[in-house]
């Protein structure tokens, strides 16, 4: 009977977890969707905070840095269906991780990002993304918070890979 006790508890903190974690995505996914609403509006004409920081609005068909970015229809749609199938295998493998017992916090910052930017491709016909680094010349291509969600997960999925090396 003890044994059983205890798997109800570990149960009920697994629960906390999921919960926990449907939480941080919920979070994420509506900050970044609220700052995309807000960039629609206050960045239409590119607003300088200063030499490094800048908002300026943009449409992205395209993946990261506007690669396959594409006016046509078929090209927005294969670049739509590659991003689904992308988004299923983190999913599926945040669920295998998860049934494991691994923590899968990077995991959820990827699937709440490209969720998102998932989203922004059925909403406005392309990611909305606003924000601008720069420096002396040089600059970052524009992202949003998605974007930085996704860079966050892939960075400490390859953080936690290299530490079980």
């Amino acid at each position: 009977m003890k044994s059983f006790e205890w798997r109800q508890e570990w149960e009920l903190e697994l629960d906390d977890w999921r919960v926990s974690l449907f939480a941080l995505f919920a979070i994420l996914v509506g900050a970044d969707q609220l700052s995309k609403w807000y960039a629609q509006y206050a960045f239409a004409t590119p607003v300088v905070v200063n030499d490094f920081l800048s908002f300026t609005l943009a449409y992205n068909r395209g993946i990261s840095w506007g690669f396959f970015y594409s006016e046509s229809t078929a090209g927005f749609v294969a670049v739509t269906l590659a991003t689904c199938g992308v988004l299923a295998l983190v999913a599926r493998h945040a669920w295998q991780r998860a049934q494991a017992g691994r923590t899968i916090v990077p995991e959820v910052l990827v699937l709440s990002g490209a969720f998102s930017n998932l989203l922004d491709r059925f909403v406005h016909g392309g990611v909305v993304d606003f924000i601008l680094l720069s420096y002396k010349g040089w600059s970052w291509p524009v992202f949003n918070l998605a974007d930085a969600a996704i860079v966050c997960g892939v960075g400490l999925m390859l953080l936690t890979m290299m530490r079980r090396r």
